[in-house]
């Protein structure tokens, strides 16, 4: 449950202040456990707007998040598995080999999977300063600088050496305190009445301060990404219109895993879309869309071990036809 409202209020002419909170009580019970967690988190937002002209808006937010705590499953299907080994071995104090060959006793792996059945929530204060400006009827601005201060923060980790049949069965865990931190910026530009463009670019520096290894970057956080894109607006026939939107999409390299160890390379991917709409009401319209069209088979996450290796690729290119009518 929970309730939720927001307030503003003119400071003067220019300038705006606003207010919001959201009070949430979550209460979750885990089947076939026991347990279960109770939250009751308030969570506020505070914002401040100055507006000096028209078409230049300047503001700064301060907010609040959380995310709950959990419980995780798999981990608790393996504890189940290794009960069953016990069984057979006559008792937990028994050895069995595990997934890479490695002679374990089953009261060890038990105990060691039961520390990691469960995890607390993360709570997240987000500061943000921006600016949205038209400098004229052709050009519009927007940027902003960010700071994310993370309380516990929760991570994917490998279950390890005490999963009985995988390693590479993932699992949430609190990681201590995190922090991202970074800037963003586009502009969007009128060529002409019926060609615009768009840029967009982000800088992100996202790093957990008790990590495993210092200035451990967060998982599938890159440093640069950026984007464009080029539209072209024509006339069909009366009350018929149509565009074209090539987009072009790229990131710096990443890593998969909260050890930094699963390099994730560079990528980009270029898109196109061309549609066709009733130009009076826009109350239909009739797409066909390419992805990926230089077919980049880029890797997009990686985990590995002993035992097994695990990859996701690029989807390949595709094509497709897409139609919207709203009544």
């Amino acid at each position: 449950m929970a309730l939720f409202g927001d307030v503003s209020y003119e400071l003067t002419d220019t300038w705006e202040l606003g207010a919001g909170m959201r009070y949430t009580d979550l209460q979750q019970q885990f089947h076939l456990t026991g347990t279960g967690t109770d939250d009751q988190v308030v969570t506020p937002r505070v914002s401040l707007t100055w507006r000096p002209t028209d078409g230049m808006m300047y503001f700064g937010i301060v907010s609040t998040g959380f995310r709950p705590g959990q419980y995780n499953g798999a981990i608790d299907y393996n504890i189940g598995l290794l009960e069953i080994i016990a069984e057979g071995l006559g008792g937990v104090s028994g050895i069995y080999t595990n997934w890479d060959g490695a002679e374990i006793p089953v009261s060890e792996s038990i105990a060691d999977l039961q520390t990691k059945m469960f995890f607390d929530g993360d709570e997240v204060v987000n500061y943000e300063l921006g600016a949205k400006v038209t400098i004229s009827d052709n050009i519009r601005l927007t940027g902003s600088v960010f700071y994310f201060d993370w309380t516990d923060t929760l991570l994917y980790s490998l279950c390890g050496a005490h999963c009985p049949q995988t390693p590479r069965l993932p699992y949430h865990r609190n990681s201590g305190d995190a922090y991202s931190k970074g800037i963003e910026a586009s502009a969007l530009v009128a060529v002409t009445e019926n060609l615009s463009l768009q840029l967009g670019a982000r800088y992100l520096e996202a790093e957990v301060d008790n990590a495993p290894a210092p200035n451990t970057k967060i998982p599938d956080a890159t440093e640069w990404k950026w984007n464009a894109s080029v539209t072209y607006a024509f006339p069909i026939v009366d009350g018929i219109e149509g565009d074209i939107r090539l987009d072009w999409m790229g990131q710096d390299e990443s890593f998969s895993d909260a050890n930094n160890v699963y390099r994730i390379p560079p990528r980009n991917v270029g898109n196109m879309r061309v549609t066709i709409r009733d130009a009076n009401q826009n109350q239909w319209r009739l797409a066909l869309f390419g992805k990926n069209l230089a077919n980049d088979d880029s890797l997009m996450f990686e985990e590995r071990s002993l035992a097994e290796a695990y990859q996701v690729y690029m989807q390949p290119r595709s094509y497709g036809v897409e139609f919207t009518y709203e009544m």
